[in-house]
């Protein structure tokens, strides 16, 4: 029984490494994250001290500081790409149980990354992406029952930070809800 479940565990993080490769795609194409004229000011105001941008959040800037970890700018759009997994596979966990929730989620992305821009904006290191992060994450607490109180909280903070990231993510997110 033991072996069975080790094995299953392993397939499912083998699907969801594979959506999160599938969303990083672009960045995989050019061999670096995709930089916008606007990155460069988050990258700046992330890494310099006692200084706070007037025309850009500071919350993405203290996030491309603290998860590239002063080593690589690969680890932000990473993390981009893992979160939002986690968010799609959530829904989809949600949906239809816990049996085929990664691998319909591999199927999910893989869609979205042949129909949609998501892998592009999960490639650029702009906050832009994170306003599909805060819409999923309060819709999915908006229509959940019996969730517990700990993945409550964790969903419901990740979804206020996606919303503060970017200045125009309040007004979207609040006429959306």
């Amino acid at each position: 029984m033991g072996k069975s479940k080790y094995w299953v565990n392993v397939i499912n993080g083998w699907w969801f490494i594979l959506s999160a490769l599938l969303l990083l795609q672009p960045a995989l194409e050019n061999g670096y994250p995709i930089l916008h004229p606007d990155s460069g000011s988050y990258i700046l105001f992330g890494f310099l001290d006692h200084q706070i941008p007037v025309s850009r959040p500071i919350t993405y800037c203290w996030l491309v500081r603290h998860i590239s970890l002063y080593y690589s700018l690969w680890l932000v759009v990473i993390f981009q790409s893992l979160v939002m997994t986690a968010f799609l596979n959530m829904v989809i966990y949600r949906v239809v149980g816990p049996k085929m929730s990664f691998f319909l989620t591999f199927i999910l992305t893989a869609i979205l990354s042949l129909f949609t821009g998501l892998p592009l904006y999960a490639s650029y290191l702009m906050p832009d992406m994170w306003v599909n992060i805060s819409f999923i994450g309060f819709s999915f607490l908006l229509m959940s029952r019996k969730l517990p109180f700990y993945w409550f909280i964790l969903i419901a903070a990740i979804a206020f930070y996606a919303t503060i990231v970017h200045f125009s993510n309040i007004p979207i997110i609040t006429g959306t809800l």
